[in-house]
């Protein structure tokens, strides 16, 4: 029997820099490779010494794709993904190039790496397998954002990964689609040890909180992710669009979006909305908003760049303004640090710094697009394992630990760097 291996490249036991890498004795496929944003330089997945022959980004998201143009460098690999998760990678890769080039900062690739990637991009649908030599892969929609997938990998072993994968429907994506059993099961463990809010009450409550600031005139700031959270975010506050401004990121991602729409459930009243918002495009549609009042959705979502910097600038001292945070703060991020403290503190590009105390009444509700500890234990029933690998979490020993104690299943948490035969 030959023997496959799993080394771990980043992701394990921690949320941010993943990378997996699958080998049989003629084939090296590297399942997601990216980038640990938070960190001060980002940090970077171990870097593999074999050829690599194919890699698998699950999905867009720079902790998942974010430095799969370095691996060109010193392999020629096959890219593939599916046709909406190689173009928001494009998107996401060509800032990052662009935001370095501004901070004069130097990435560990080059816009040559980045076309080298795309050149070598074949595109996948959900349920095509394809042969990679010695094996079989096939894509499945993990629901998580557009376009996103879980990779099942099949030599004699049926070896399932789930990337970020989310079970529940949104207002934007049906939930995931899972194989038949499998015999190993990797699976994220971002939410392992927590139960997320229902979701429709986290949307009465957002909604409540703009209807405020819409009857005062006001401004309600909603910082947001481009992809995947600002399109739900349209979805979710449809009755309000005729007051809504959309800047930064947010704006193309969501025209890619649109087009590539089979990946969405609700195309036809994303269209409706797109057509009725308000598309900021210079500093005087800024200011005007601003003068105006009403809802503003803006990149960043943790506040570490883009337009949302300008808003805060301009609004800071306005104790009637809300500022309405949709999701996740990564620890020591300029969101999470202002809706600790009160203080913004971050640096712009250019070497500008921002420390300014934050009057605004500020709220964060929970949209996760990531399947919370009752979901991934109902995943992993479904998927009924004999074995399961717990990565890309903070606590992932622990939700390794109860896998086994309440399923009866072999689980463990791997170090970054080990190897395993599967």
């Amino acid at each position: 029997m030959i023997k496959i291996k799993a080394r771990f490249l980043g992701g394990a036991g921690e949320v941010g820099k993943s990378g997996i890498m699958i080998s049989d004795n003629k084939t090296n496929i590297i399942m997601d490779y990216g980038v640990k944003l938070q960190e001060e330089p980002v940090e970077y997945p171990i870097a593999p010494k074999e050829k690599i022959d194919f890699v698998i980004p699950s999905h867009a998201h720079l902790d998942h794709s974010g430095a799969v143009p370095v691996l060109f460098k010193r392999s020629n690999p096959k890219v593939l993904a599916t046709d909406l998760t190689l173009e928001l990678s494009y998107l996401l890769l060509n800032d990052s190039l662009k935001i370095a080039k501004k901070r004069k900062e130097r990435l560990p690739f080059s816009k040559r790496e980045l076309k080298d990637m795309m050149r070598n991009a074949e595109p996948v649908g959900y349920r095509s397998p394809r042969k990679l030599r010695g094996m079989r892969a096939e894509l499945f929609d993990a629901g998580h954002i557009p376009g996103s997938s879980s990779i099942l990998l099949t030599k004699e072993k049926r070896i399932f990964y789930t990337g970020d994968i989310k079970l529940k429907a949104s207002r934007l994506l049906n939930g995931c689609s899972l194989p038949s059993k499998v015999d190993i099961l990797i699976t994220e463990s971002t939410y392992g040890d927590t139960i997320q809010p229902e979701r429709e009450k986290e949307e009465e409550k957002i909604k409540h909180h703009v209807k405020e600031a819409l009857a005062n005139n006001d401004i309600a700031l909603i910082p947001t992710f481009a992809v995947g959270r600002a399109q739900e975010l349209l979805l979710m506050l449809e009755e309000f669009a005729d007051f809504i401004a959309m800047d930064g990121m947010a704006k193309q991602a969501t025209e890619i979006i649109h087009y590539y729409k089979k990946y969405i459930k609700n195309a036809k009243e994303l269209k409706k909305i797109m057509s009725k918002i308000t598309w900021i495009r210079n500093t005087r549609q800024r200011d005007s908003i601003i003068k105006k009042g009403g809802i503003i959705l803006t990149t960043a979502g943790m506040l570490g760049g883009g337009p949302i910097i300008y808003y805060l600038q301009k609004l800071h001292d306005n104790p009637k303004t809300k500022i309405l945070f949709s999701g996740f703060l990564v620890e020591d991020t300029p969101g999470y640090n202002l809706l600790k403290s009160g203080i913004y503190s971050n640096e712009e590009m250019g070497g500008k710094k921002n420390n300014f105390k934050v009057q605004c009444e500020m709220h964060r509700f929970n949209f996760s697009a990531h399947a919370d500890r009752e979901e991934l234990l109902d995943i992993i029933k479904k998927l009924s394992p004999e074995k399961v690998i717990c990565v890309h979490g903070d606590k992932c020993k622990k939700f390794a630990k109860d896998i086994t104690e309440l399923l009866n299943i072999n689980a463990f948490a791997p170090k970054c760097g080990e190897e395993i035969v599967l």
